[in-house]
C-alpha cells in the first residue's frame, strides 16, 4: 500500500527520558483522554456535519493510540526538556501513580490509571490550569502532540497515498481535509527553480576529524538576515561562506505533511514554549530560515516605528532616505506586491466583517512576484516554489557571485583575539566533524533566539544580549459558520488585516488582526480543550471554521532568551499590563468581526469563558454583534482579561534580543550592527530591532540586514585601503 511513516523506537525513547513503563502508560492515557473514541451518531449530530457515514465512523473511532502519539511525545520530551524538567516530569508521573499524589495534584484520591474516563478528563482540565508551571506545560505538550500526531500526520510517506484522505489519515475525510494542495497542480519538476549546492565536508575531511576552511566573511544563518548580507558581500567581491544549522529541504523532499514539516523545519521541532508554558513559539530552522516557512506577508516597517527608533533610541539611520532605499531594494528583490491577490475563505471573512463593523482593513502585500499565488501550504515550504524567500532570491544571488554553503552545521562559538574576530568553530550535525573557519569578518544571522546564545557562548558580556526579547504575542480566535464551507487550508494564507486598534493609545502600540495558517494539526493545537467531546466536535467542524490571530506589538512585556547548562534554548516571558489590554481589546474586535461576518459561534480560548454560541432566539432584539448575549460576552472578556497562564498565546515573530543601540548601555551592537566588544563581528537579523516592529517582521529584517551590509561594505573598503 505504500511506505509507512517511521516513528522513533519506544525503548530508546524511554531510556532517554528515564521513564518507566507505568509512567509511559500514564502519558499514553493522558493523550488518549484528549481524543477518546466517541459515538459517531451523537458526534455527527452535535457537529452538524454531513460527511459520509464511513468517514464519521473512522473519525469517531480513531484515537491517539491508533496514531502512536506517545511514540511521538517521548523523543520530543527528551529533545526539548532540560534534565531538571524531565526530573520534575518523572516526579509528577510518580505522584500520579498514588492516591495521595493525585489528591495533591487534582483532588482525586485514586491513581490516574484507576480514574474513570470522566474523572481523567476533569484531572486533565486541572492540569491545564494548574498553578504549577510544569503541569501546565506538560498538558500543552500532550495536547499539542495529540493534535499533530492525530490530525497533522499522514500514515504514509507516498504523495499519492497522502492525496487520498481515506487512506492517509483516518480523521481527514470527515474533516474535509484533502491532505495535499488542491488549488492547482503541483509542478511536475522543479528544474526551473534554483537549488543550492553544498560543500561536501565529509569528502573534504577524507577521514579526518577536523576540517579547516578560510574565507573573507562567514555568515551564520541563511534566513532573512543572512541571505541579504551574503548576497551583498559576495556581489562586492568578498569570499563568503554561509553556515546553516538546519537542513536544506529539496523541493522533491517536501511531503506537504504538517507534523513532518514542523519537526524538520522549525526550532525544537515546532514545540518550543516559554518556561511557564504560556506561549507556543514557532521559529524557522532550515535553509532560508523564516522566509522558507512563513506565510508570505510582506509589510513595510511602519512610519511610527521608524520615527521611534530614530528619535527615542537615537538611531537616525532608520528615518533616513538610505533606510528607505534599503526597504525599496529588498521589496523589489523579494517580489513584494499587493496586486492580483485573491482572498481565501478566512481572509474574505475578515474583510467582510471589518467592513460591516466600520473597522479599517487592508490587503496585505505578498512576496510572490508575478505568480498567481494560491497556496495554503507555504508554511511547509511552498510546494509550488512561488514564494520569493531568501532561499530563491538573495542566496541565489550570493551563489552566483561565488558564495559557498554548508548546511546541517551548528556554530559553537565565534573566535576572536584581542577584541578582533578571527572566525568560528562549528560541528557538522550528522558526522560530528569539527569545522574551523578562519575569517576576519563574522556575521551572526541566527535569529533572535540563536544569535544571543552564540554571542554568549563566544564570551561576549554586553548586558543587552538575550534581553529585550519581543514576541508579538497572539491570541487565536475561532469563528464557526455552519452554512459556509470555509476551507481554511485552501488559498493564500495571510492576505487581509484589520488595523482598527493598531495604535490603541496613540504611541504606535496596539494590536492587529490577521489570518493564520490553519491546517488540522495547528487547528488542534490552538483549539481550547474544555472537554473531549467538545474538542472532537470542534475538530469535526474544521471545514466550517476560520481563525483570526490578535497580534500585539509588545510594549511592556518582559522576555529574555538564554541557554541553560545543558545547552537547551530557554525563553522566559511575562505579559505586561499594557500588552494584555491590547490583546483584550483586539480579542473583542475579533469576536465582533466574526459575528458581523455571520459566525454563530466564536471562541477566544480564554479559560473560564465558554465559546459564545448564538441561536435565533438571541437575535430577536438585535443583530449578532449588538444582541444581549454578545454584549454580555464582551463584558466577560473585559472582566477576565487576557492573562498569559489562562489564555492560549502563540508567537511566530521573535525580535530585539541583541538590539542595536547608540551606546553599549543602550544596545548589544552599535548603530552599524557591529559588536561593541569584538571588531569584525556583526549581527544582521531581527534581534537588532530596538523594539517590536508591530508588523510581520520579514521586510523589516531584510531591510535592516541590507543596511548592515552597506555599513559592512563601507568598513571593509576602509580596512582594505589601509593595507
Amino acid at each position: 500500500m505504500g511506505s509507512l511513516q517511521l516513528l522513533p523506537d519506544m525503548q530508546a525513547s524511554m531510556a532517554k527520558t528515564g521513564l518507566t513503563a507505568q509512567q509511559v502508560e500514564i502519558l499514553r492515557c493522558m493523550i488518549e483522554t484528549i481524543m477518546p473514541q466517541m459515538d459517531p451518531t451523537t458526534l455527527a449530530e452535535a457537529a452538524n456535519v454531513a460527511a459520509a457515514p464511513s468517514a464519521i465512523q473512522s473519525f469517531a473511532a480513531s484515537t491517539p493510540t491508533d496514531m502512536a502519539a506517545v511514540n511521538v511525545l517521548l523523543p520530543l520530551l527528551a529533545k526539548t526538556k532540560p534534565s531538571n524538567v524531565q526530573a520534575m516530569l518523572r516526579t509528577l508521573l510518580w505522584l500520579m501513580t498514588t492516591g495521595p499524589g493525585m489528591f495533591i495534584l487534582t483532588g482525586f484520591s485514586k491513581p490516574f490509571l484507576a480514574l474513570t474516563a470522566s474523572e481523567k478528563e476533569t484531572a486533565m482540565l486541572k492540569f491545564a490550569n494548574s498553578r504549577i508551571n510544569d503541569l501546565r506545560s506538560l498538558f500543552r505538550d500532550i495536547k499539542n502532540v495529540a493534535a499533530l500526531a492525530c490530525l497533522g500526520r499522514s500514515l504514509y510517506v507516498d504523495r499519492e497515498i497522502q492525496a487520498s484522505p481515506t487512506h492517509a489519515n483516518p480523521f481527514w475525510e470527515a474533516m474535509g481535509y484533502p491532505g495535499m494542495p488542491t488549488e492547482k497542480p503541483l509542478p511536475k519538476s522543479y528544474d526551473h527553480v534554483w537549488s543550492p549546492t553544498f560543500m561536501d565536508i565529509e569528502k573534504i575531511a577524507n577521514g579526518a576529524k577536523t576540517v579547516t576552511l578560510e574565507t573573507d566573511v562567514v555568515v551564520i544563518g541563511s534566513g532573512c538576515g543572512g541571505g541579504v548580507v551574503a548576497a551583498e558581500l559576495a556581489k562586492a567581491g568578498h569570499r563568503v561562506l554561509v553556515l546553516e544549522k538546519g537542513k536544506h529541504r529539496k523541493w522533491t523532499d517536501l511531503t506537504n505533511n504538517e507534523m513532518e514539516s514542523m519537526f524538520n523545519s522549525f526550532e525544537m521541532s515546532g514545540l518550543l514554549q516559554t518556561d511557564d508554558g504560556s506561549v507556543s513559539i514557532l521559529a524557522g530552522s532550515t535553509f532560508g530560515g523564516g522566509s522558507f516557512v512563513n506565510w508570505a506577508c510582506s509589510l513595510r516597517p511602519p512610519h511610527k516605528v521608524r520615527e521611534e527608533w530614530a528619535t527615542k533610541y537615537n538611531l537616525p539611520h532608520f528615518a533616513s532616505k538610505s533606510f528607505s532605499d534599503s526597504i525599496d531594494a529588498v521589496c523589489a528583490r523579494n517580489g513584494v506586491t499587493d496586486q492580483g491577490i485573491r482572498h481565501n475563505g478566512p481572509n474574505q471573512i475578515l474583510m467582510d466583517g471589518a467592513k460591516r463593523m466600520g473597522y479599517t482593513s487592508a490587503v496585505l502585500p505578498q512576496n510572490i512576484g508575478s505568480n498567481d499565488h494560491q497556496c495554503g501550504f507555504c508554511h511547509m515550504g511552498c510546494p509550488h516554489a512561488e514564494k520569493q524567500g531568501t532561499h530563491v532570491t538573495w542566496l541565489q544571488d550570493a551563489a552566483e557571485h561565488g558564495a559557498e554553503f554548508i548546511d546541517s552545521c551548528t556554530v559553537e562559538k565565534v573566535t576572536h583575539r584581542k577584541g578582533v574576530a578571527t572566525g568560528v568553530v562549528a560541528t557538522m550535525n550528522v558526522s560530528g566533524i569539527k569545522l574551523i573557519v578562519k575569517a576576519s569578518t563574522v556575521v551572526s544571522s541566527g535569529g533572535s533566539l540563536n544569535t544571543p546564545l552564540l554571542l554568549t557562548r563566544s564570551g561576549l558580556k554586553n548586558a543587552n544580549i538575550g534581553r529585550n526579547l519581543r514576541l508579538h504575542p497572539v491570541v487565536p480566535v475561532q469563528g464557526y459558520f455552519p452554512d459556509r464551507e470555509v476551507k481554511p487550508y485552501y488559498g493564500a494564507i495571510m492576505t487581509a488585516i484589520n488595523t482598527s486598534i493598531e495604535d490603541r493609545t496613540g504611541n504606535g502600540y496596539g494590536a492587529r488582526i490577521e489570518v493564520p495558517v490553519l491546517h488540522p494539526g495547528l487547528f488542534g493545537v490552538f483549539t481550547s480543550f474544555r472537554s473531549s467531546f467538545e474538542y472532537r466536535r470542534t475538530m469535526l467542524q474544521y471545514n466550517n471554521r476560520a481563525m483570526f490571530i490578535v497580534l500585539a506589538r509588545d510594549e511592556d512585556s518582559v522576555s529574555r532568551v538564554f541557554e541553560d547548562a545543558e545547552g537547551i534554548l530557554r525563553v522566559e516571558f511575562s505579559l505586561g499590563s499594557k500588552d494584555s489590554k491590547s490583546l483584550e481589546e483586539g480579542t473583542i474586535a475579533a469576536v465582533k468581526t466574526f459575528l458581523a461576518a455571520g459566525a454563530v459561534e466564536v471562541d477566544p480560548g480564554i479559560f473560564g469563558l465558554p465559546a459564545l454560541k448564538l441561536d435565533a432566539s438571541d437575535l430577536k432584539n438585535g443583530d449578532a454583534v449588538t444582541c444581549k448575549k454578545a454584549q454580555e460576552y464582551y463584558l466577560k472578556i473585559h472582566e477576565l482579561g487576557v492573562v498569559s497562564t489562562k489564555t492560549k498565546l502563540g508567537c511566530a515573530h521573535q525580535m530585539g534580543s541583541c538590539r542595536m543601540g547608540a551606546s553599549p548601555v543602550a544596545g548589544a551592537v552599535d548603530p552599524e550592527g557591529q559588536s561593541w566588544e569584538v571588531k569584525g563581528l556583526y549581527v544582521a537579523d531581527a534581534s537588532l530591532f530596538p523594539t517590536a516592529s508591530g508588523v510581520n517582521p520579514m521586510v523589516t529584517t531584510l531591510s535592516v540586514a541590507h543596511s548592515v551590509a552597506q555599513f559592512m561594505k563601507k568598513n571593509l573598503a576602509k580596512e582594505k585601503s589601509k593595507l
